[in-house]
């Protein structure tokens, strides 16, 4: 879950998926066991995820590969709805806040509160709306802007979503002094036909609401482009899958640009397993 503990900028993406060359495909296992995310490898880091017999997430550890730092995330659920989410630096002190998570009447998710380690308030706050059909249509996100300062709206995010369930176009609008400004980016998205894992495990994509598209959509990204007045950011993307149409490894391209030209581009990487339960 790269990004999950560390936060991510918005990205605009740039995907494009194919089968691996030369691989031989291996039959699913029989019996309808449900496929879980275990393991997703990236250049700088290395993530597992424990589960319990009744298929529940209950542990995160992100192991770092350069000075191996670990961070474990724990989550708590309350009649079977995950409430909070704690964070520590060894399994036997998974003590500190890392988020929580509201609810409304109905179920849905209405807010989730983030912490930054070691610290009781919260340092941002991602606050939902939804439709009559229970489509996202709007999220506000309300940050600590600097050192000492109190809390504010700092984003009004628009969805579009489109007839397979995936939200197809963002508009993301600056806040001032809780009124929208003229500063606004814009993110237009397509789509595979392939399985987005995320959306088969609700309670391990909340914990990463920086993109939103990659939670609630029913299929993996394959194009989005993030453009502001003067700046576009695009990621090339290639991505296997296997036989049950899960993405098992990722390349990624990152090209930024000012003004119409290049002015960085980057280049990374993970792989992906799952376990059966």
């Amino acid at each position: 879950m790269k990004g999950l503990l560390f936060g991510a900028a918005t990205l605009a993406l740039f995907f494009i998926a194919c089968d691996p060359p030369g691989k031989v495909p291996v039959a699913p296992e029989p019996g309808g066991n449900v496929k879980l995310l275990f393991t997703d490898v990236t250049d700088t880091d290395s993530s597992v995820l424990s589960y319990d017999t009744s298929k529940q997430f209950t542990l995160f550890e992100q192991h770092d590969l350069s000075d191996g730092f670990t961070v474990f995330v724990k989550p708590v659920f309350e009649n079977n709805k995950l409430t909070t989410a704690l964070v520590g630096l060894s399994k036997s002190d998974i003590t500190h806040q890392f988020k929580t998570f509201n609810y409304y009447m109905e179920g849905k998710l209405r807010s989730v509160y983030s912490y930054e380690y070691g610290f009781d308030k919260p340092a941002r706050i991602d606050s939902l709306l939804y439709d009559a059909s229970g489509s996202l249509t709007t999220s506000y996100v309300s940050v600590i802007a600097s050192a000492g300062a109190q809390i504010g709206l700092y984003q009004k995010n628009l969805f579009d979503w489109n007839g397979e369930g995936n939200i197809v176009k963002r508009f993301s609008i600056a806040m001032e002094g809780g009124k929208e400004t003229k500063d606004t980016t814009t993110t237009v998205y397509t789509y595979d036909n392939k399985v987005n894992y995320v959306t088969k495990q609700p309670d391990y994509g909340m914990m990463q609401l920086e993109e939103v598209a990659d939670i609630f959509s029913a299929n993996n990204i394959l194009t989005a482009v993030v453009s502001g007045p003067d700046t576009k950011r695009e990621i090339k993307n290639v991505y296997y899958y296997d036989w049950d149409g899960y993405p098992v490894q990722v390349i990624t391209t990152e090209k930024e640009f000012y003004n119409g030209s290049v002015v960085d581009t980057r280049e990374s990487g993970h792989k992906l397993t799952y376990v059966k339960k």
